[in-house]
């Protein structure tokens, strides 16, 4: 039971801190695409020919990118109702007083957790996540498609075409930044085609939901109480916040669907610590959080063509 509402533009928290920042510091000397690592290489043309151009071709619309409201209060919901968070007395009182807020115009790729007048526990998603939730799927499900579930595995090219798109618009995902990359890659007729589009939200629903859970388990684990954490504490925070996620996501029905996404998620941001030498100081490596995903679940990381 989702006790808040979900709020529209709610612009900037007044009280409490995020303990999730973005998951890498891009500083101004990140060297030109051109000089970073490319795993499998060839990422343009395998991308790119993901589904075949159509006599019309559709216009790309920033809204093929986005997640409705309801859709992302119904994700949110979802987080609150499973059995890992509805056993749990503790964790089910936090969703007695949860507000839940999405910001679309805000184009940073990020979520948080945090405690808003001193009292009430709060989940911040912004736009820019939501965007690259979208993208990334697209060229999943695109690129296997045009395979037909065979072929060369896609992620090497998917992770770096995404990881320099990340370090390109420096964390950030607008609305025209979506459309211009989904040209790049035909990825608005991944979006546009009945079936694809809706199995690529399908994936898009499953990552938000692992990022959901996350930033929930902040809350639920009183990570957003008390005063700020040493940067020791903090990577032990999120790694506890991982563990939580993974716990409502192997409780559900659906789990090896939904954690499709997580393993997806990370994989770029993998790409990204590589490609600069940077990493988040309060995180753990995105490398750790990503074996840790294939250690827990080595049947779906093998259909990435990943093991631990």
């Amino acid at each position: 039971r989702l006790g808040g509402q979900i709020e529209a533009n709610a612009g900037r928290l007044d009280g409490g801190s995020s303990p999730v920042p973005p998951p890498v510091s891009v500083p101004p000397s990140t060297p030109a695409p051109a000089q970073m690592p490319v795993h499998g290489g060839g990422a343009a043309a395998a991308i790119r020919a993901v589904v075949a151009m159509p006599a019309v071709a559709p216009a790309c619309s920033p809204e093929m990118f986005d997640t409705s409201p309801n859709e992302l209060l119904q994700l949110m919901q979802y987080v609150c109702s499973s059995p890992h968070v509805t056993s749990n007395a503790q964790y089910a009182s936090v969703t007695e007083r949860l507000v839940f807020s999405a910001e679309a115009k805000d184009a940073t790729i990020n979520a948080f957790a945090t405690i808003r007048d001193g009292n009430t526990p709060m989940i911040m998603l912004l736009g820019g996540a939501i965007r690259f939730a979208n993208l990334v799927s697209a060229a999943y499900v695109g690129s296997m498609a045009a395979r037909k579930g065979g072929g060369q595995n896609p992620l090497p090219e998917i992770t770096a075409a995404f990881g320099r798109f990340c370090l390109d618009c420096r964390g950030s995902i607008a609305p025209e930044q979506a459309c211009r990359f989904a040209e790049q890659y035909n990825l608005h007729l991944v979006m546009a085609d009945p079936t694809l589009g809706r199995k690529a939200r399908s994936f898009a629903s499953g990552l938000l939901i692992g990022v959901l859970a996350h930033e929930f388990g902040h809350l639920a684990l009183g990570h957003c109480y008390g005063q700020r954490v040493n940067l020791e504490v903090s990577r032990n925070q999120e790694r506890e916040a991982d563990s939580f996620a993974s716990s409502v996501i192997s409780s559900s029905p659906f789990g090896d669907y939904l954690v499709f996404g997580t393993i997806l998620w990370e994989a770029v941001w993998v790409w990204v610590e590589e490609a600069t030498g940077q990493v988040a100081t309060t995180h753990p490596l995105s490398r750790e959080r990503l074996a840790d995903l294939i250690r827990a679940n080595p049947s779906v990381a093998a259909a990435f063509g990943l093991s631990a």
